[in-house]
């Protein structure tokens, strides 16, 4: 948010509070880029991370702008989100967590709001593969409650399970954190997302500190006798650990954040993959592939 009496120009599409957990001990990231890879990444504090001026301003009827509204609203769910997350962490000897609705509520939000899904619907409705919205409606925000109602059933179907990390190599998140897919053998066989509900398992994972990260399934004990999960559970935990951060590199956007800087190499072999979109159904749902991301 920006200084009192004043409308923030910095609008943080991954939030500050959720950044933090991320940090060293310095209270930075390590930023890398995930379509530059061969550039140094960069150390900074997350208030200086992962926002565009103005990202969130709505053009009201009048012609005039409105940048602080969604800010505002946005600003209850991150200030909240410390307090959640300390809730989750606490719990994590359960292995099926009853998740409360702050903590869905936050990551369905995070799903929506980043620029990765923003991209792929202006560029839906410049194309005319979805209606473009009347004119009483923001785009944005139509957007916005157009993902909502396609991800929250995703989302409210699952049972989750909390990962703690004590290994050395700690999880990475990315400015697309919320992440999930049909569990496949082989990685360059997986299809990003997917929003049709069937007897396949849907494996999300959401990391939440460098720590910890959310693991959850459609059907958590279907989930825990998939192939995919058995043979990835009887490896040694860094081994599995290392593999889950492959998944957080491979469905990034633009920015890949760490409290180390060692993670190039494996940033650079996803460095040419991120969801794009394949095509759009009639109703309005999107299919996704990997290929190369525009810079925007």
């Amino acid at each position: 948010m920006g200084v009192k009496g004043q409308e923030p120009k910095k609008h943080h599409f991954v939030p500050v509070t959720y950044l933090n957990a991320f940090c060293n001990s310095k209270g930075k990231l390590w930023i890398y880029d995930k379509q530059n890879i061969k550039k140094e990444p960069l150390e900074k504090k997350p208030k200086n991370e992962a926002f565009k001026k103005y990202y969130n301003s709505i053009q009201k009827p009048d012609g005039t702008w409105d940048h602080g509204s969604l800010e505002d609203t946005f600003s209850i769910f991150e200030n909240a989100w410390p307090r959640t997350r300390t809730i989750i962490v606490e719990a994590h000897n359960s292995k099926n967590l009853e998740m409360p609705d702050c903590f869905l509520n936050f990551m369905a939000l995070q799903c929506v709001r980043v620029p990765l899904w923003r991209s792929i619907y202006f560029k839906a409705i410049k194309n005319g593969q979805i209606p473009r919205p009347v004119s009483t409606q923001n785009p944005k925000i139509t957007i916005m409650k157009s993902l909502v109602k396609i991800i929250v059933p995703i989302i409210k179907s699952m049972d989750f399970q909390l990962l703690t990390n004590k290994t050395e190599v700690p999880f990475i998140t990315s400015d697309n954190p919320v992440i999930w897919f049909r569990p496949r053998k082989d990685i360059r066989d997986l299809k990003p997302y997917g929003f049709k509900q069937d007897v396949t398992p849907i494996i999300l994972l959401f990391p939440l500190t460098s720590e910890h990260l959310m693991y959850g399934s459609t059907n958590l004990k279907q989930f825990d006798k998939c192939e995919w999960y058995e043979c990835r559970q009887r490896r040694p935990k860094e081994t599995f650990f290392k593999e889950l951060n492959k998944y957080i590199c491979l469905f990034a956007h633009q920015r890949i954040y760490a409290s180390e800087n060692k993670f190039t190499c494996l940033i650079s072999k996803y460095s040419d993959k991120s969801p794009i979109i394949k095509s759009f159904g009639r109703d309005g749902t999107v299919n996704l592939a990997f290929g190369k991301a525009r810079n925007e």
